[in-house]
């Protein structure tokens, strides 16, 4: 996001501080809830908690990337 003046920049940094880790983290665990959810056993479990826990991360470090390399 871009903000104009520095008062909207500061309500908007203190709202992204908290707003984007909990969604990241609520994110994570319905990814994980459906991705363990046809699990039979433990392997499968473990790898759909995993992959439910990487793949929210994945498009956020991307996403950092893309700003950094866009800033430059």
């Amino acid at each position: 996001m871009v903000a104009a003046m520095q008062h909207v920049k500061d309500r908007l940094h203190r709202l992204t501080r908290w707003g984007i880790p909990a969604v990241m983290g609520f994110s994570m665990s319905l990814n994980a809830l459906e991705f363990a959810a046809g699990a039979t056993n433990a392997y499968e479990l473990a790898a759909g908690i995993t992959m439910g826990c990487i793949l929210p991360m994945l498009v956020f470090l991307a996403f950092r990337v893309a700003a950094v390399l866009a800033d430059v």
